[in-house]
């Protein structure tokens, strides 16, 4: 069986340059949570490794309530009693982004 040229040729070796840093895609080392205490609901941050920083939201009912939010943590009325509420925590790092979520029925 004879090759052509073509296939017997060397391969070329191509050298891409090397990336300055290293991205990271942030980890998650404890999630997010929500305490309740009576008619107090605390808001627990999670801890992540190689996060650059982090976006909070807070919903009730898919409504933002992150006006109601103070020190942490939100009283609830008499109003939302029934409704989910959602705290969610978007953390960026380097090479990209997270989200994790903690949720309770009010």
């Amino acid at each position: 069986m004879r090759l052509n040229a073509a296939l017997r040729a060397k391969p070329t070796v191509i050298n891409l340059p090397t990336p300055s840093g290293s991205a990271s895609v942030p980890g998650m080392i404890t999630a997010p949570a929500i305490a309740r205490n009576g008619n107090t609901c605390t808001f627990v941050a999670g801890s992540y490794s190689g996060a650059t920083g982090v976006t909070k939201a807070y919903l009730l009912n898919g409504v933002n309530v992150a006006g109601r939010v103070s020190g942490g943590a939100i009283t609830l009325a008499s109003g939302d009693a029934g409704k989910l509420l959602a705290y969610s925590e978007t953390i960026n790092g380097s090479g990209g982004s997270i989200t994790r979520q903690a949720s309770v029925v009010v």
